[in-house]
């Protein structure tokens, strides 16, 4: 097997396979409807397997699965029952890993296990007494535990293979939708604003920051701005197109933080920077709607929701309201499926359409504060955005995916699994 550096680096080996990934993602994607895309998903294994490890390249394909689950074309809904395999496959590779922790790391994650399941349980059964029996009940706290077990304790052989499979994954996915918006550019698009072959626009700008935190994060490694510059450039082509306001934010952060820590950046340029930023921030708000059109595309501007405040406010406010009702214990698993889709009829009428966007007020609603919180806590915990050192590059951007959507919620959408494995693996890599 091939040194990390000559994976990485090496200019023909990296684009021959990056290519090939990609080309087998656009047809499986377009060409391959229903059970068919089964052999889609071995090809893109098969490729995998070849440059790093089995259960790298299981990660590898079980991520793309997630992502392209998400899609709202007909044929590609085949993709959504796929992912369980996948996942009890994902299950399998972690407990082989599981079985090398030593004992206390084995027994901490097994009472983490169980806090999730009783977080999850109790206040579903004081609440509902199972009279809306929820997925949520066993999939959050099992889907959970099987990440970690896949991502946490990793070795610096580990971390490496794991960059590896990212640094070829993540490019793949950006040439096949880009490609995919050039053959199909009415799929694409979603109310105007580019989705590529994700489900809407969010899905895909919060898929790509959580990829934009670990391939930052890798060029730190390898010490290359270069190639921070080339991610940075794919990132703007991506959010400019698809108008997502907050991933933009959130890589603008990631990106500010991987260039202030670069040992390449003189202290004097890095206050200079801070500076800047602090004024920007100060002085963006004060701008009015047709001053940020003057510069900025309509795409990321839309007068009409920063005008009136956007669905998101709505939903965030009736939320809220029926939190009062069941503050400490929530509604129990689904809870937040069940009460906005109740009103969705009223909702649509302020302007909003789907959930609460939010999961931290999805886990209150669902779980209670005290579950929520439970279950927030350690999530943060596990991963190790507690720090201080993964601020810009872990937890500010963690919070804005979590904050503007609900996520968390379900561990087999398209967002969460990037995260979960990008942020254990980039926290890891920083603590190094």
């Amino acid at each position: 097997m091939a040194t990390s550096t000559e994976i990485l680096w090496n200019r023909r080996t990296w684009v021959l396979l990056t290519g090939a990934l990609a080309a087998v993602m656009l047809v499986t994607t377009v060409a391959l409807p229903g059970p068919a895309m089964v052999t889609g998903l071995a090809a893109i294994y098969y490729l995998l397997q070849r440059h790093v490890p089995p259960q790298e390249a299981l990660l590898g394909t079980f991520l793309f699965a997630t992502a392209l689950a998400s899609t709202r074309m007909g044929s590609n809904q085949f993709m959504q029952p796929l992912r369980f395999p996948l996942l009890a496959l994902l299950l399998l590779a972690g407990l082989k890993r599981f079985r090398t922790w030593r004992p206390e790391e084995r027994s901490a994650h097994w009472l983490w296990g169980l806090f999730l399941l009783v977080a999850v349980l109790l206040p579903t059964l004081i609440n509902s007494g199972w009279q809306r029996p929820d997925v949520q009940i066993a999939l959050l706290p099992a889907g959970w535990f099987i990440y970690g077990t896949i991502s946490f304790h990793l070795s610096e052989a580990e971390r490496t293979d794991r960059f590896r499979m990212f640094a070829v994954l993540v490019p793949a996915i950006f040439l096949s939708m880009v490609v995919f918006g050039r053959l199909l550019p009415g799929q694409a698009q979603l109310v105007g604003r580019f989705r590529g072959w994700f489900g809407n626009p969010n899905e895909m700008s919060h898929w790509w920051l959580a990829a934009t935190a670990v391939l930052a994060a890798l060029t730190l490694r390898m010490q290359r701005r270069d190639l921070l510059v080339v991610l940075g450039l794919a990132t703007l082509y991506l959010y400019l197109r698809s108008g997502s306001r907050a991933p933009l934010g959130g890589a603008s952060i990631i990106f500010a933080g991987a260039w202030l820590a670069s040992r390449q950046t003189p202290r004097w340029l890095r206050l200079f920077a801070f500076l800047g930023a602090g004024a920007l921030l100060f002085v963006l708000p004060l701008l009015s709607v047709e001053q940020l059109s003057t510069f900025l595309p309509e795409s990321v501007v839309r007068s009409e929701t920063l005008e009136d405040g956007g669905g998101r406010l709505v939903a965030w406010r009736f939320g809220w309201e029926q939190l009062q009702e069941r503050f400490w214990w929530g509604g129990g698993a689904g809870f937040e499926e069940f009460i906005y889709y109740k009103y969705q009829e009223i909702l649509s009428m302020l302007g909003h359409q789907g959930l609460s966007h939010n999961s931290y007020l999805a886990f209150a609603l669902n779980f209670g504060v005290i579950g929520g919180a439970g279950l927030v806590l350690s999530l943060w915990y596990k991963l190790g955005l507690l720090r201080s050192q993964h601020v810009f590059l872990l937890a500010l951007p963690f919070l804005v995916t979590t904050f503007f959507e609900g996520v968390l919620t379900s561990p087999l959408n398209a967002t969460t699994p990037i995260w979960f494995v990008g942020a254990s693996l980039v926290a890891q890599e920083l603590k190094r």
